[in-house]
């Protein structure tokens, strides 16, 4: 028989951090573990300046400031989780860094998430690419996997989920699984 949480059962679970630079401090340690250089921060106006200065200092990386198209978190879109202004921006960003993983949203202006995936897959196949979509649908999950995405999401999945896909897809990028 399951039994109801107490109370302290559950502000421990609802307690994540007390302030942005705790936030940044914490996800500094987290990523430590999880990137390797070269890495660059870029923080995103509106509080996200603040957690990026930490997880820089933690990383002994380069802070920069994006301004950007916001990409929200599933469950809580006023929570960014990263940004670039467009499909454009994300191929060319990706071939400056190189990054070992981009969480790609499906619907952007200029190039949409189908095209920039293709064309990462030439200019960064190095970079795992996970589609991002509000729309969850057979036939957009075989296009992303038809454009090169190691895995879709949809933006309502879950904190989990998105967690334990975007660990995997970093995994697998590591490992070179996903190259032809």
């Amino acid at each position: 028989m399951l039994s109801s949480p107490t109370g302290s059962e559950m502000a421990a679970r609802q307690r994540r951090f007390l302030d942005r630079v705790e936030a940044g401090e914490l996800l500094g340690e987290v990523l430590a573990g999880l990137v390797r250089p070269p890495v660059v921060v870029l923080g995103i106006p509106r509080g996200g300046v603040v957690v990026a200065a930490r997880v820089a200092a933690r990383l002994g990386a380069p802070l920069d400031v994006v301004v950007p198209r916001k990409v929200g978190a599933p469950g809580n879109p006023e929570l960014a989780v990263g940004a670039v202004a467009d499909g454009a921006d994300a191929t060319s960003l990706a071939v400056e860094l190189a990054p070992d993983l981009v969480l790609m949203d499906l619907s952007m202006p200029l190039l949409n998430g189908l095209d920039a995936t293709r064309l990462l897959r030439e200019v960064a196949p190095d970079t795992a690419v996970v589609m991002f979509s509000a729309f969850d649908s057979p036939e957009l999950k075989r296009q992303a996997f038809a454009a090169g995405a190691v895995a879709f999401l949809p933006k309502g999945c879950g904190n989990d989920r998105l967690r334990a896909t975007l660990e995997a897809a970093v995994t697998l990028a590591g490992s070179n699984l996903h190259r032809g």
